[in-house]
């Protein structure tokens, strides 16, 4: 196993992580330009596999949801950058569909990061739970409920969300640093 090669895979899974967790916006006009767009965290991803496979074998099944996703998050900040509308967002069953890919996407990519933290004798306890409370949340938030009457309990799960998603960014660059210790 290369440990250079985990590091990397690793560095980029974290960064990648930052740009599908912050949203930075520039506004000019009506038209919005995300300055960390999704579609460049699924493409950290992709380019993460190769050198993440070698220790965790079924990585690479992500890899068509991972193109999807890049193409689609592609697709509507384009949009969003040239006309300032949602294209496929705006439709609900191919919101839900790429929702569920994404929080499949997290879900998975965090078990099989965990389980190599355990194959390396670290801690990942937290990072099994943070990567459940994220996906509970995210679904939650997905119901359609009626949020404008429920704000509080909306601005709850939003805000702990973030905390568990930067803790979730914490603990991937924390493993990186762990398992670059070892390396030395």
């Amino acid at each position: 196993m290369n440990r250079e090669a985990l590091r990397n895979g690793l560095s980029k899974v974290a960064w990648a992580y930052i740009f599908l967790l912050l949203h930075i916006t520039l506004n000019i006009g009506l038209h919005t330009l995300d300055l960390l767009p999704d579609w460049a965290g699924y493409l950290l991803l992709l380019s993460a596999i190769p050198l993440l496979e070698p220790v965790l074998r079924d990585l690479p099944l992500l890899r068509p949801f991972c193109v999807v996703l890049a193409a689609a998050e592609a697709v509507e900040w384009t949009a969003a950058l040239l006309t300032g509308q949602s294209i496929l967002y705006r439709f609900l069953p191919v919101k839900a569909l790429l929702t569920c890919l994404a929080m499949y996407v997290t879900f998975q990519l965090l078990t099989d990061l965990a389980r190599l933290a355990e194959r390396e004798g670290l801690p990942a306890g937290r990072l099994r739970l943070c990567r459940d409370l994220d996906v509970v949340i995210r679904a939650a938030l997905f119901l359609p409920l009626p949020w404008e009457e429920w704000m509080a309990l909306a601005v709850v799960l939003a805000v702990t969300g973030m905390i568990v998603c930067i803790m979730i960014a914490v603990q991937l660059f924390s493993l990186r640093r762990c398992l670059g210790a070892a390396a030395a």
